[in-house]
């Protein structure tokens, strides 16, 4: 038995989990990436999209030397972001072919030979700091000029990705001179920015993983010094070679372990507290795998995603993680050839909505103030919230490992101090509950899917209230929640004003 205790708060939570990594940023120009992004707004399901200013697609050099600029492509998805109201965070990446110090070092970071519209990233460091610290203050300088540096300020700006991991940055150098790169690479990206204004917002270092950069970075920050107004560094739970080898399996547990060691060396260099965000996390690393390279990932199709997210940000919550914002990365989604393949998305290639998009459009809508509950189990975790007039109850159902297929089972919840009648809605992601993968498989439905099988599956995507009923104002107030299998499960309970 669940019990939420209706009338004690035990503390207050700012929701951090509603954001995403959208990637290809390069889509956002695109029907299809506009088709899901259109869906992320109408549904709540991000506030802070974190995309890449992409400034190889920008900043040219002519035979003279010259720097020249054309912010045509950039402004076109930076127009369209600000029409569908998210918030930035902005990411000055890569280093522009024409500074590079190995203009030959190149990478597409994609199943395929070359990047989404056959781009290429080059990974080399600047040959020059000052002219890498010139683009980011001319680009800088424009985004203010068209935005408005009210509007800018608000947003966050930051260096690099992944500098950590040679597969992004000066691929042949060693981790100690790959740091040293960094650090000059971001010192110059926040005087550039810092020209135009020291209002706006600069972080990094972006991390990848490695805790001895992270270390070294921040000492670096401190010693110059450099501007840093907020940490960001990535939370993959496991990796497909780990996978593969059976060596570490899902387990949402790990995401919030590899937070805290980061967390703890933050606090190292800021003991009074800085914000921290967690740009990128995900079940597992490699957005450009599926299940060719891993068959374990077909889990990203399965309502286990939704359970993982769930118990995931229950665990944040609880022992008290320190995050500012969360951000799913979204990969690997132009390289779909079909629908269920284990790829890092919210939406199948036909536009099908996964669990995982569910499980966000569902947590958007919990409150700001955490009521006390108890009756967690290894299988079950429970997350109370009250806001906007209203009770959230939201369970989260899996084993620990996401090893087995938990039976159906019906778990009861006791709403203690709940007075009056009050109107209860569940919404329920589990094997038989908006899960287009289980419908597909329990339908025998094949690829490619018919017109009639994609509005199907559509229906099935759609998140919808599984039950309703009113609480009697007498008696015990008790919820009955019946899931099967993996599962995320939200009860919205709304007092009836007599």
């Amino acid at each position: 038995m669940i019990t939420v205790q209706c009338g004690k708060k035990i503390g207050d939570v700012k929701n951090f989990w509603n954001n995403i990594h959208f990637h290809p940023t390069d889509a956002i120009e695109d029907d299809w990436g506009q088709a899901i992004l259109n869906d992320v707004a109408k549904d709540h399901v991000a506030q802070t999209v974190r995309m890449y200013a992409m400034l190889e697609d920008i900043v040219t050099m002519d035979d003279q030397g010259v720097l020249h600029y054309d912010y045509t492509l950039n402004d076109t998805r930076i127009d369209y972001m600000i029409s569908k109201g998210f918030d930035l965070l902005l990411d000055y990446n890569f280093t522009p072919p024409c500074i590079a110090s190995d203009p030959e070092q190149l990478r597409s970071a994609s199943k395929n030979k070359t990047r989404y519209k056959g781009k290429m990233i080059n990974t080399s460091k600047p040959r020059d700091f000052g002219l890498w610290q010139e683009i980011c203050y001319q680009y800088t300088k424009h985004i203010v000029e068209k935005y408005g540096l009210e509007r800018v300020t608000s947003w966050h700006l930051q260096c690099y990705n992944e500098p950590d991991l040679g597969g992004f940055y000066m691929r042949d150098a060693t981790d100690e001179e790959r740091l040293a790169g960094y650090i000059e690479l971001y010192r110059n990206f926040a005087l550039g920015v810092g020209r135009v204004s020291e209002k706006l917002r600069v972080g990094g270092p972006v991390l990848a993983h490695k805790t001895e950069f992270f270390d070294g970075f921040l000492k670096a920050v401190k010693e110059i010094p450099m501007k840093l107004d907020y940490i960001s560094f990535h939370t993959y739970g496991t990796n497909p070679t780990l996978l593969n080898r059976g060596e570490k399996p899902f387990n949402a547990r790990n995401t919030l372990e590899k937070h805290l060691v980061l967390q703890g060396i933050v606090r190292k260099y800021y003991p009074e507290g800085i914000p921290i965000f967690v740009d990128e996390w995900g079940a597992s690393s490699h957005g450009y795998h599926n299940i060719e390279e891993c068959p374990a990932l077909i889990f990203r199709e399965k309502s286990d995603y939704a359970a993982y997210m769930g118990k995931m940000v229950t665990l944040y919550i609880k022992e008290k993680a320190e995050v500012d914002k969360m951000m799913i990365c979204l990969s690997g989604q132009h390289e779909m050839v079909v629908n269920f393949s284990g790829f890092r998305n919210l939406f199948t290639m036909d536009h099908i909505a996964k669990p995982i998009y569910n499980a966000y459009k569902m947590m958007s809508n919990l409150g700001n103030e955490v009521l006390e509950s108890s009756g967690d189990t290894d299988e079950i975790s429970v997350l109370a919230t009250r806001g906007n007039g209203k009770i959230d109850v939201l369970l989260s159902r899996a084993p620990e490992n996401f090893d087995r297929e938990p039976k159906p089972e019906k778990v009861y919840v006791r709403l203690e101090g709940l007075a009056g009648r009050a109107k209860v809605r569940v919404y329920l992601i589990d094997r038989f509950h908006t899960n287009p993968y289980e419908k597909f498989i329990r339908e025998g439905l094949t690829e490619p899917l018919t017109e009639t099988d994609k509005a199907v599956l559509r229906e099935e995507g759609t998140l919808k209230c599984a039950e309703e009923f009113v609480l009697p104002a007498d008696g015990p107030k008790e919820i009955g929640i019946e899931t099967d299998g993996c599962a995320l499960a939200l009860a919205e309970i709304e007092p009836i004003a007599e």
